[in-house]
């Protein structure tokens, strides 16, 4: 006698379906698998007990599938919650680059990534108004027009960006029955 793979799960499953197989008198090894709950595990039995762990794991699977299908139609608001993920992602991303593009790079850059062309020369004339400032007039009124024209190009970008992508919606608490 041998043992045979039955099935395959991914990490995060592993636990619960060698416990349903153990549950019924099936002794189950998992194999394989890794750091992160997306990587496959393969389920291992006895070739004696593979037919009925093979049954328990197709009901297994048709049960979560029926389930996953039930909630699905119970509501649209899981593509719209993946789509406001994937929105909040974009506006962190976009929001964070603004932000470096001000500090690190200046003269409205902050806002020449936001799409505001207008502001972001403004911001840049007064940058170099400040740095003339602080090289032949008034070093502090020049300091405080650099560090102001950056300030605002943070600011101002992070704000621009926040409302083109608007308040992403929070998914709806549902719960399970």
């Amino acid at each position: 006698m041998g043992r045979v793979r039955v099935g395959s799960c991914n990490v995060a499953n592993a636990a619960s379906v060698r416990a349903l197989l153990e549950a019924h008198g099936i002794a189950a090894t998992t194999v394989g698998g890794g750091p992160y709950a997306s990587f496959d595990v393969d389920v291992w039995v006895e070739s004696a007990d593979a037919e009925q762990a093979a049954a328990l794991l197709a009901e297994l699977d048709h049960s979560a599938t029926a389930t996953a299908t039930a909630t699905d139609t119970d509501s649209d608001t899981d593509s719209d919650s993946s789509d406001s993920i994937e929105l909040r992602l974009q506006r962190k991303r976009h929001v964070g680059v603004a932000i470096l593009l001000s500090c690190f790079i200046t003269f409205g850059t902050g806002h020449f990534f936001a799409r505001s062309f207008f502001r972001g020369l403004l911001l840049s004339a007064l940058e170099i108004t400040g740095i003339a400032f602080a090289a032949h007039g008034d070093p502090k009124l020049g300091l405080v027009m650099i560090f102001g024209a950056i300030a605002l190009d943070a600011v101002g970008s992070t704000l621009r960006l926040r409302a083109r992508y608007g308040r992403a919606a929070l998914p709806i608490a549902r719960t399970h029955r």
